[in-house]
């Protein structure tokens, strides 16, 4: 309607998509989305294809007439494909598998799998849901292995396969009472092939199987699918347009739209019968679609105070990879929650690591080993040098936990010293320090002793002066006295709040002042997150404006008397600790013994080196600070056109964007954040919501996070945002 008014065309924008992606479709499939809708069959007369199976010639067969093909689980929960080295693992199974003198792997029908693994779909916006259900079955067997037709009919198509590239496609249309049966050969070699409008009778030799680089690079095999439709010539290839009715229909559908699709492309694994037993080939227990059973079983044997990502519609993730999780349908899903995953999930190093040490040595920490010794200078290497008396732990919560211990020891008593919005772990001795559980739901009174600071934050907090902000801080240290500060250079759970320049040195000073003890809290903000300071502390306590000189002192100022750390430390596997001056840590020295089962026992270390020989070899604290530099910019574009963005901030690939109704006002957009996270998730990007007002955006993705990662993310929240208009 070029002659029409858009602002007319608002509210039809959906309908107008709807349209056009119907439009590009068959009219099968179109005709079984409504018929299947209204409850009925998805076409209008019956196919008898399970008769026609019945009758059919497998398409590969041993000489021997033996049925030896078996499943080959290539879902993403099943361990024959790494997404970041699909071909080479994909062909390594295939030959463990066919080991033996069983010739004939299979990939299930309406198996998920990882994108990649099958046929290349076409270039699509990164928020567009990817094929990853196939609607057919995969015979990996050797390159030259003949191929036969399984029903008699006409050949359609025979030629290069114009959607995948791998390899020459056979299609052959066989007319039926009532309606015609399609079947569908991909991966053929091109030699052999018959001529398109040739009649084939069943059993009739079409080729062979392609090798590999007629595979576009993958192990040999052939692509066998099964496909109904209407009694018309829908699909028959032209000059104008050469895809056929099984090219619309492809060789995988999006999980979300799979319904219409299966419909149309039954199981062929009836057509398989001579080929494999067909209760060898039932689906993986771990197949897509588990989710209602996990929740039910979840609910029944966990606690509802454990909360789950996305209620009601939480994800079931099975795979994950860099920088990206992938859940039991073949989705890929770019990760901005997981810091725990420090430098990627699944990180072939640290996983080695882990694997290694396990199969060598676990033990507790009574005994001599060298990574204990090998690890703790490894990390005192990252920190200051008053900083050098390590304690390992299992969490970081342990961690925080002790390194209040410790301090009370040195200080005299238990007064703490606290950030508003302050979150330090799940422990009882630490929720009773953390005001963003004091606060919350189930939350209760703050104990005498504890003492807050305001949230240094200029932008919705109680000042917006740096000065005053400052000023109010000294003056409540002092009247405090002897105390510990335990805080995050950058509020995480606050809202990842970035204190202003000279902030930090001077509540450190001020607080040793005042004869107390200092406790960086690095667990969420440490190991290069910040950048190439490595810790948040360093990073921050730069910040004077003062120049070169009046930095480095600060940068002194700012060294606390205690670290604790956590989560990126194994990447994922259980450690955390304390690294304490050695004056803090004579003051522990009672007589009290400090014993901690598996808190730095050699499996952890081990993943604990393998993190930090990551982070160097890889470069991933400059990443973090050039990447997250370009991830702050694009969102700082994106706020200059939406003013919901009330404000960017942050450091490295720990940042977040505030969500306000109203620029002036600020007033916080809680409801709308967390519909953006929602519409986010439905769109493969995992964001979460934090700050005392639920209305800040949080991003602290692995730090392997990338550019393209960066563009895929920043168009993806940019068309959300549009959306909402």
């Amino acid at each position: 309607l070029p002659d029409t008014d858009p602002y007319l065309l608002v509210s039809e924008a959906g309908v107008f998509r709807a349209l056009a992606a119907l439009a590009a479709e068959p009219a099968a499939v179109t005709t079984a989305r409504f018929r299947l809708a209204a409850g009925h069959p998805p076409l209008a007369a019956e196919i008898g294809w399970r008769k026609a199976a019945r009758e059919a010639t497998p398409p590969i067969r041993r000489d021997d007439g033996a049925a030896d093909g078996f499943l080959l689980d290539l879902s993403p929960a099943g361990d024959a494909v790494d997404p970041a080295d699909i071909r080479q693992t994909l062909e390594r199974s295939v030959r463990r598998a066919t080991e033996g003198g069983r010739r004939h792997a299979l990939g299930g029908y309406r198996e998920a799998r990882l994108p990649g693994v099958l046929p290349a779909d076409e270039e699509r916006p990164f928020s567009a849901e990817r094929r990853t259900v196939s609607l057919g079955v995969e015979v990996f067997a050797p390159s030259g292995t003949p191929v036969r037709a399984v029903l008699a009919g006409e050949v359609v198509a025979a030629g290069p396969d114009p959607v995948s590239g791998r390899g020459l496609r056979v299609e052959l249309r066989r007319p039926a009472g009532g309606g015609a049966l399609r079947s569908i050969y991909r991966g053929l070699a091109r030699e052999g092939a018959p001529e398109p409008g040739a009649a084939v009778a069943a059993g009739q030799g079409l080729g062979s199987v392609a090798d590999s680089g007629g595979n576009g690079g993958w192990p040999p095999h052939l692509q066998f699918q099964i496909a109904l439709e209407p009694e018309t010539d829908e699909g028959r290839p032209t000059d104008e347009d050469p895809l056929t009715y099984g090219d619309r229909l492809r060789a995988a559908a999006a999980p979300s739209d799979l319904e219409p699709f299966a419909a149309l492309c039954p199981d062929p694994s009836p057509f398989l019968a001579g080929l494999a037993d067909l209760e060898s080939l039932a689906a993986p227990p771990d197949a897509f679609g588990q989710e209602p059973r996990l929740v039910d079983e979840r609910r029944r044997r966990l606690s509802p105070t454990l909360s789950v990502a996305y209620d009601p519609a939480p994800i079931h993730i099975v795979r994950g990879r860099g920088a990206l999780l992938y859940d039991d349908a073949g989705r890929d899903y770019l990760d901005l929650v997981n810091n725990v995953c420090q430098v990627g999930h699944a990180h072939p190093a640290v996983a080695a690591a882990i694997s290694g040490q396990a199969a060598r040595l676990n033990t507790n920490t009574r005994y001599l080993y060298g990574q204990l010794t090998e690890y703790a200078e490894a990390l005192a290497a990252t920190l200051p040098v008053p900083l050098e008396v390590v304690f390992l732990t299992n969490s970081g919560s342990e961690a925080n936990d002790l390194a209040l211990r410790i301090a009370r020891s040195r200080v005299g008593n238990r007064r703490t010293i606290v950030f508003e919005g302050g979150y330090h772990g799940n422990l009882t001795s630490l929720v009773e320090v953390s005001p963003y559980k004091l606060d919350g739901p189930g939350g209760g009174a703050d104990p005498d002793w504890l003492v807050r600071l305001p949230m240094p934050d200029l932008y919705r907090g109680r000042f917006r002066d740096a000065a005053a902000l400052t000023e109010d801080a000294v003056r409540r240290i002092e009247t405090a006295g002897p105390a510990t500060l335990i805080c995050e250079a950058i509020l995480s759970c606050g809202g990842q709040v970035v204190p202003p320049p000279g902030y930090l040195p001077a509540i450190y000073a001020a607080v040793r002042r005042a004869g107390g003890c200092v406790i960086a809290d690095e667990v969420q903000t440490g190991f290069g997150r910040v950048g190439p300071s490595f810790w948040a502390f360093r990073e921050v306590g730069r910040d004077t404006g003062s120049g070169a000189s009046g930095a480095s002192r600060a940068a002194e100022e700012a060294a606390p008397d205690l670290v604790t750390f956590g989560k990126p430390a194994g990447n994922g596997h259980p450690l955390g600790g304390v690294v304490a001056s050695r004056d803090a840590a004579r003051a522990f020295e009672t007589g009290m013994e400090y014993f901690n089962t598996f808190g730095g026992n050699p499996v952890s270390c081990a993943a604990g080196l393998a993190v930090l020989r990551v982070i160097r070899e890889e470069g991933l604290a400059e990443r973090a600070a050039a990447v997250g530099g370009r991830l702050m910019a694009g969102l700082g574009e994106l706020a200059g056109r939406y003013p919901m963005l009330g404000q960017v901030r942050g450091r490295g690939l720990f940042s977040g964007a505030e969500l306000v109704r109203d620029p002036e006002t600020r007033e916080p957009a809680s409801a709308e954040a967390k519909r953006l996270v929602s519409r986010l998730r439905e769109l493969r990007i995992l964001n979460s919501v934090d700050g005392p007002d639920a209305n800040v955006l949080k991003l602290k993705p692995p730090l392997v996070f990338s550019d393209p990662d960066t563009d895929r993310y920043l168009e993806v929240l940019d068309g959300a945002l549009r959306e909402r208009g």
